[in-house]
């Protein structure tokens, strides 16, 4: 699935400042990629380390990391992965879903950084009183 366009992307010219001394390029594993935080005066860098994977048609699930990792090298950013409460059965997004998170983030003692998915659609009223649960 990733390798064509990584493949692509370690042979296009336009990567060479993002190569190891020895001229390889690392890609990261396979990553869930739905989400990222980036601050303003790192966007520049990454906006052009995505637009790379993106010539190179890597999938977003296998550029994710990658990214990362390139804006980090270049721009001196840190990265930090956050806590994820998700699911992906039956109850993905309800209120079932977000009653799991509620209580794993309790019996764990720490919260999720991000809960995915719960969408608006279920009225703002209920999606704060959810989100309020969880701080």
């Amino acid at each position: 699935v990733c390798g064509g366009g990584q493949t692509r992307l370690a042979m296009d010219p336009e990567s060479a400042e993002y190569r190891e001394e020895d001229g390889s390029i690392l890609f990261s594993p396979y990553a869930q990629s739905d989400f990222m935080f980036v601050p303003t005066k790192f966007a520049t860098e990454f906006i052009k380390a995505a637009d790379l994977h993106l010539k190179n048609g890597v999938w977003i699930e296998c550029a994710f990391s990658t990214t990362v990792d390139m804006t980090r090298r270049k721009s001196g950013a840190t990265s930090y992965a956050t806590r994820l409460c998700t699911d992906f059965t039956g109850h993905r997004g309800s209120e079932g879903a977000m009653n799991f998170c509620v209580n794993a983030a309790h019996e764990k003692g720490t919260p999720f950084g991000f809960i995915h998915p719960y969408k608006l659609t279920r009225g703002i009223e209920q999606w704060a009183n959810f989100y309020d649960l969880m701080q």
